[in-house]
This record gives structure tokens, C-alpha cells and sequence, in this order.
């Protein structure tokens, strides 16, 4: 079974990507034509889905030390780009919030309410027992919020990773 597949631009087709990165894997390229960045060579969907069950990054050595440091200095730059939008009352949603860092920080910080989708079900239990966050486990296409509304919904380090970014913004609407 394939791993990787090579793909064109995933928002206008062309195959003219320039890496951006000096790491063989995973290859961010960037595309001459349009300006997006995204994987190429990048996982398939059914080795991203194997990924994501066996656990994703839980089990390297530094990671939670180091992902609380980057989530906490991520969610001080997001609460500076959102904090006029959301309110006490309003909803924040984190697509893709991992263990929760961000959207605890983002909790903490704005007073707001806040709401994760994650497609790694051992990341989103980890936000759920350690921040007794919310989260969705699933991702932009199959999860459903119910009558609930975010005010602003949050893709840290996500676009780059789906494989149809355009649908999934479109559900983000």
C-alpha cells in the first residue's frame, strides 16, 4: 500500500510547487502560481487516518513539555488576532486542537466559550481529561455541532493538512 502521493495545488490545480522546507518529510511546497502552501509529497488519507489512530505525536519523549510552550505562545498570538470578536458568550471553535492547549488558553484568556474538533481520538481525550475541554472527535466533514454557532473558528497549523481545504472552508461558513 502507498504511504505518499504526490498532488497538484489544492486550490488552483497547478503543478508548479517550490519546496519552502530543507526536510525531506514532511515536504511543504508552496505554489508559483497562487501563493498556497500545502504537502506534497504528502501522506494518503488512509496512512494520515493510521496516524492519528496509533496515537500521532503522544508518544515522542518532549512532546507534551514542548507542545504546551508553542500551544501557549500560539493561543497568546490568536487571543491578540480574535479577542474584539469573542466575547464571554460567544463561541470559539478549534478545528484540529489537538490536546487542547490552544483552546484552553484561549478559554482562560478571553473568558469565552469554546468548542474542539480533533481527528485523533487519544488527542482529543487528552484535552477532554486535562482541560475538561469539549471535543469533538472527527473531523471539519463529519462533525456536527448541533444548533451551536461559533463566532470564530480557529485552524492553527490545519489548512495545510487537509486534502480538500476548500470544502472544508466552505463548511466553516
Amino acid at each position: 500500500m502507498e504511504t505518499t502521493e504526490t498532488v497538484n495545488c489544492l486550490i488552483c490545480g497547478a503543478d508548479d510547487g517550490r519546496p519552502i522546507l530543507r526536510r525531506p518529510e514532511p515536504r511543504h511546497v508552496i505554489c508559483r502560481q497562487c501563493g498556497f502552501v500545502y504537502q506534497s509529497p504528502r501522506p494518503t488519507e488512509a496512512a494520515m487516518a493510521s496516524r492519528y489512530e496509533s496515537g500521532y505525536w503522544e508518544n515522542h519523549p518532549s512532546y507534551h513539555a514542548r507542545l504546551a510552550d508553542i500551544g501557549r505562545q500560539r493561543g497568546g498570538i490568536i487571543c491578540d488576532w480574535i479577542g474584539h470578536l469573542a466575547g464571554r458568550e460567544e463561541l470559539v471553535l478549534d478545528v484540529g486542537c489537538g490536546p487542547g492547549v490552544i483552546l484552553n488558553h484561549l478559554r482562560e484568556t478571553l473568558n469565552c466559550r469554546v468548542l474542539g474538533i480533533e481527528p485523533s481520538a487519544d488527542q482529543a481525550a487528552s484535552a477532554q481529561k486535562r482541560y475538561g475541554l469539549e471535543v469533538i472527535p472527527g473531523d471539519i466533514h463529519t462533525a456536527e455541532l448541533g444548533d451551536r454557532k461559533p463566532k470564530v473558528i480557529v485552524l492553527s497549523h490545519v489548512v495545510e493538512h487537509l486534502y480538500d481545504p476548500v470544502s472544508a472552508l466552505r463548511r466553516c461558513e
